[in-house]
């Protein structure tokens, strides 16, 4: 019963949260969308904070999951990294919610602050796709292609959000395009088998 509702109040949160951005989400809205009180949400989560901590990396652990699961699913041999930076887009496109989690997380700090938290979720940016590369592909990655890789899944979260009074269909293919663009650049780099 316990674990079910901390689920219930990550999940909750987590689309609070990257919706409406930090300073837009009080303790008092994810307890609403909950279904519980501000006493049982005090009980688990004391500040909204330590909530926002928790529920980012409960996304973390999801997220790698994903990839996880999605990769297994790939024929033997077919560990390139384009085709995990793929799945890595894959999963950003159909739920982007760990990554505005991490956007919105900086917006509401001052900008020494901001500088250090930047630091700190670069750091864990580039831990998540290590451990996500590690989990996959069952070896340690290449520190070069985990660096690179974070790069290109930063442009791609940028992409994602850029160009959104498009109509549909433009910013469908303004992503696509660059989206292309992002997977060669692995390709030529780093799909050979030496390289990583």
């Amino acid at each position: 019963m316990m674990q079910s509702r901390i689920d219930r109040i990550y999940q909750e949160g987590a689309k609070l949260f990257s919706r409406n951005g930090f300073e837009g989400t009080s303790l008092r809205h994810v307890a609403s969308a909950c279904g519980i009180s501000m006493a049982a949400i005090h009980y688990y989560f004391p500040t909204k904070e330590e909530l926002h901590n928790e529920i980012t990396q409960f996304c973390f652990e999801d997220f790698i999951e994903q990839i996880i699961a999605k990769h297994r699913k790939l024929p033997p041999g077919m560990d390139k990294p384009s085709l995990l930076l793929l799945s890595i887009f894959d999963a950003i496109t159909l739920d982007p919610t760990l990554f505005n989690l991490m956007q919105h997380d900086m917006q509401h700090l001052n900008e020494d602050k901001r500088r250090d938290r930047s630091r700190q979720r670069y750091a864990a940016f580039v831990s998540l796709i290590g451990q996500t590369m590690r989990k996959t592909w069952g070896r340690e990655p290449d520190e070069t292609v985990v660096l690179c890789a974070t790069g290109l899944i930063a442009g791609y979260c940028e992409v994602l959000q850029a160009d959104e009074r498009s109509s549909d269909i433009e910013r469908d293919q303004f992503i696509q395009r660059h989206r292309a663009g992002l997977v060669r650049l692995v390709e030529m780099a780093f799909d050979r088998p030496d390289q990583y």
